[in-house]
């Protein structure tokens, strides 16, 4: 979607992660002991290049339970 600035991949980190925790007014939402553990886990050295590479989550959480793993595989095949 031509997001190109550092403004812009914040905004949409944003757009999925903190403003539909307000929407919902989730209260144990946030990096902190005691928070709900939901996330999902990239292999990636920082958020714009995870959103640029795309690659599918290695590992999922919900409410601190690991609920999905998988291994990512790049290369070319015959």
């Amino acid at each position: 979607a031509h997001l190109s600035s550092r403004g812009d991949l914040d905004y949409v980190l944003e757009a999925i992660t903190e403003a539909p925790a307000r929407a919902w007014r989730l209260e144990d939402y946030g990096l902190r002991p005691g928070a709900r553990a939901d996330f999902a886990l990239y292999r990636a050295p920082s958020w714009p290049e995870a959103l640029r590479l795309q690659r599918p989550p290695e590992a999922v959480w919900f409410k601190g339970v690991q609920v999905a793993a998988g291994e990512v595989r790049l290369g070319l095949t015959r």
